[in-house]
């Protein structure tokens, strides 16, 4: 946080509002980490300001779903989805994938404190599709999984739970299985 707190005077609001609203949303994503979703909010619009400015739909993308980001940790659920779905069709356009995957989860998650399963387990499994982050993957599969618990559909859920393990066992998460192999 801190360098990005030194290099945003270097890059002053009237120039270079490509990198200034990439700082901007780099340190709205280090506050989001923190738990500070109020000012990660304030530092995603301000964002978002900017790459509208410049016509961005890569950025207004980005910043629309680390908007709708931030508001789902306030649990500000409408708000979230409001956004989200802003997002969407600008990341689908623009063909950036991440920006997809991360609003799809997010709409799922949405949908899956709304108890509405269904919806969860369908842009969950529309995030898994585009995924190409191997912890990633492994993640959406455990959403999918509660979705599918929450359905009550079991057999689905183990089958989903073994291929999550088996991403997490490959991947970076390894270190989150139980000693022993993949948990089986």
């Amino acid at each position: 946080e801190a360098a990005l707190l030194l290099m945003l005077p270097q890059v002053p609001p009237g120039k270079l509002l490509a990198r200034r609203a990439v700082v901007l949303e780099n340190l709205g994503a280090t506050h989001l980490l923190r738990g500070d979703a109020e000012v990660a909010l304030a530092l995603f619009a301000e964002a978002l300001d900017l790459h509208q400015t410049r016509e961005d739909e890569h950025g207004e993308g980005r910043s629309l779903r680390r908007i709708g980001e931030a508001y789902y940790v306030l649990g500000e659920l409408d708000l979230a989805e409001q956004y989200l779905r802003q997002a969407l069709p600008l990341a689908e356009r623009t063909n950036e994938a991440r920006t997809q995957e991360g609003v799809l989860r997010n709409l799922g998650n949405v949908a899956f404190l709304r108890r509405d399963y269904a919806a969860a387990l369908e842009l969950h499994r529309r995030a898994l599709e585009i995924s190409a982050s191997v912890s990633d993957r492994a993640h959406l599969q455990v959403l999918v999984t509660k979705d599918l618990v929450a359905l009550g559909r079991h057999d689905g859920a183990r089958t989903a739970a073994a291929e999550a393990r088996g991403g997490a066992a490959s991947s970076s998460l390894r270190r989150l299985l139980p000693a022993g192999g993949t948990g089986r």
